[in-house]
């Protein structure tokens, strides 16, 4: 997203490096790794380390998502590829098609594919599980499109840096856009709440967006001024956390645009990329030189935890859920893709606001009790139960041609439990990544 290669940490700003701007995958080679705190002998515990480095030298590993099989994808600024690394670590680059693209942030579709955003050349990419890739130009010229987020509608979402616009595409590859209210706003994150609409952070103007499905946007500052959000994620307590990089905090803003500001320990830190972990806590990276670090704050803000990276100066940028209870994230600096473990009850890859994030409730699977209503407003009247193994993951539900919430809940050591609620007659589809189950009603 914002500059991610060259000058000191204070200089990485949009002014002076709009041509380095990047949100931040890959031949499958044995990599070096780092191991932190975890041997044959040692049992992992929250905090431990592990880094692996990129095949291609100066890579600049920006921006990474998860995928269904386990699997972290990540783009490679600097080498121009996305990269795929596996839970052992094996890594695999695949080159993108147009030269030079100033690669920013990757993010899972709901067609199962991993769509990502090209900075320099204007366009959005998707790859799929194979390593094929197709690019589809953003209308507006020199818009350098940068956070990208699967959208409650089944589209994806994304920002335009310098475009001043929220994009959305089709699986299909139909682009729209809509203006962003404040000039020069420089949105960066965004990233899908469970009111249903997407949210998006304004680096330039201290705001947080939020727009709807429809196009609607409206904008909420920032309580401290020139704070430049970053970074944007859904809670695990359903309200939405940015990270502000200049602003040396970490801040959730409620669905009515209510903002709390949290700062972080240790001074000038840059906290960058955010993530909502499978313990229960909030996760970012501090970018900075000096900071170096993954931190972990509570919900209530009270408590903040930094772990140090084990590689100096490696400027960790985005961080991503993974599979057994690990997160995954960046070193733009040093080419590296590391992971760190922080507990809980591990995770499932599931696209951004496909569901509301209700994996720690075992036994409370149903999503709108009855006489409740669905997004589209429609009374609740039809219930389904459908149990899938670990792994399964429901990335639409549709209803005549609708989409409608679920809301998925572990129950048990190998399955989850999903139970679906929706409304009037009609063929309600399960569409997991490996099995699709249609139920009748």
């Amino acid at each position: 997203m914002v500059a991610l290669n060259g000058g000191s940490d204070t200089d990485r700003t949009p002014a002076s490096r709009r041509r380095r701007c990047g949100l931040l995958v890959a031949a499958a080679l044995l990599p070096a790794v780092t191991l932190v705190g975890t041997s044959p002998a040692h049992a992992v515990t929250v905090g431990d380390i592990t880094e692996y480095t990129t095949p291609t030298a100066a890579s600049q590993p920006t921006g990474i998502a998860g995928a269904p099989d386990g699997s972290m994808w990540f783009t490679e600024q600097g080498a121009n590829k996305i990269g795929k690394i596996t839970s052992g670590g094996a890594i695999t680059e695949y080159d993108v098609p147009t030269a030079s693209s100033l690669l920013g942030m990757i993010a899972l579709g709901p067609d199962g594919n991993m769509w990502f955003t090209e900075q320099d050349s204007n366009k959005i990419g998707k790859i799929t599980r194979g390593g094929a890739i197709t690019e589809y130009p953003v209308p507006t010229a020199g818009s350098m499109p940068g956070g990208i987020t699967r959208g409650p509608d089944g589209n994806m979402w994304f920002t335009e840096l310098v475009g001043n616009n929220v994009g959305k595409i089709t699986p299909g590859g139909t682009i729209t856009e809509y203006p962003i209210p404040t000039v020069d706003a420089f949105s960066m994150g965004i990233a899908t709440g469970t009111d249903g609409n997407l949210w998006f952070t304004e680096y330039n103007a201290a705001k947080v967006g939020k727009i709807t499905p429809g196009g609607t946007i409206t904008e909420y500052p920032v309580p401290t001024a020139a704070s430049h959000p970053y970074i944007i994620t859904l809670g695990p307590d359903a309200n939405m956390w940015f990270t502000e990089i200049a602003g040396n905090k970490v801040a959730k803003i409620t669905a009515a645009g209510a903002v709390t500001e949290y700062p972080v320990p240790t001074d000038k830190a840059s906290p960058s990329g955010i993530v909502a972990g499978p313990d229960g806590n909030i996760w970012f990276t501090e970018a900075a030189a000096a900071a170096n670090k993954i931190g972990r704050m509570t919900v209530s803000g009270t408590a903040i935890t930094e772990f140090p990276l084990p590689v100096a100066s490696s400027f960790p940028v985005d961080i991503a859920v993974g599979t057994g209870g690990y997160l995954w994230f960046t070193q733009f600096d040093k080419s590296n893709v590391g992971k760190i473990y922080a507990g809980g009850k591990g995770s499932q890859h599931q696209p951004a606001g496909a569901v509301p994030r209700k994996l720690r409730s075992p036994g409370k699977a149903i999503v709108n009790k009855a006489g409740a209503r669905t997004v589209e407003g429609n009374p609740v009247t039809a219930k389904v139960t459908a149990r899938l193994t670990r792994g399964d993951i429901v990335c639409l539900r549709v209803i005549n041609g609708k989409n409608r919430k679920v809301t998925i809940a572990l129950t048990g050591k190998c399955a989850m439990k999903i139970t679906v609620t929706y409304t009037a007659p009609g063929t309600i589809t399960l569409n997991s990544y490996r099995k699709v189950v249609t139920y009748r009603t």
